[in-house]
């Protein structure tokens, strides 16, 4: 192939993971998170002061009622995906994917070449707010966020919209 050409394969290859096919990695994930559905991004916590008993005149923070919801979500199909095993106890890598919806108001050209990778989400949520929701497989999939020494974090648009964490044993090798 000519120069510049492997780029525009490699990315061609990396989008089959949508339709059916599987990542083009030197390796298969020791685990495959697949959550259905709009991706959602780890949400700012709440406070709010109490108002009665104990807790009058004290602040309280916490969690984004979404985003416990969605983490929950996250949490089960983890435990789904590790089919019993328990969590990993060693350095990992994990690939995040974000598939959002194509947006219905785009038009029909640029549709078509989101679908191909060409365009991608720059919209809300961010990459680290998408890899912050990693957390909730804390526990399931993995003892401690610590363990994580590479990760990498992608958005695309396509027509089955899911968020997928993708986890490897680190091996000193690249992906």
């Amino acid at each position: 192939m000519g120069t510049g050409t492997a780029d525009f394969v490699y990315v061609m290859d990396d989008l089959t993971a949508f339709r059916g096919q599987p990542p083009p990695t030197k390796r298969e994930p020791d685990v495959l998170v697949w959550l259905p559905g709009p991706p959602k991004g780890k949400g700012a916590p709440r406070a709010m002061v109490g108002k009665y008993g104990r807790m009058a005149g004290k602040a309280m923070i916490y969690p984004d009622p979404t985003t416990r919801n969605y983490e929950q979500q996250l949490k089960a199909a983890a435990e789904k995906a590790m089919a019993g095993r328990l969590p990993f106890d060693c350095a990992l890598r994990c690939r995040v994917t974000a598939v959002f919806p194509i947006p219905v108001s785009m038009p029909k050209k640029d549709q078509a070449l989101a679908r191909e990778g060409f365009i991608r989400p720059t919209t809300k949520p961010d990459d680290d707010n998408l890899l912050k929701c990693r957390d909730a497989l804390k526990g399931v999939a993995f003892r401690d966020d610590a363990l994580f020494v590479e990760s990498v974090v992608r958005k695309f648009y396509g027509d089955r919209p899911g968020y997928q964490i993708e986890i490897w044993m680190w091996q000193g090798t690249m992906l």
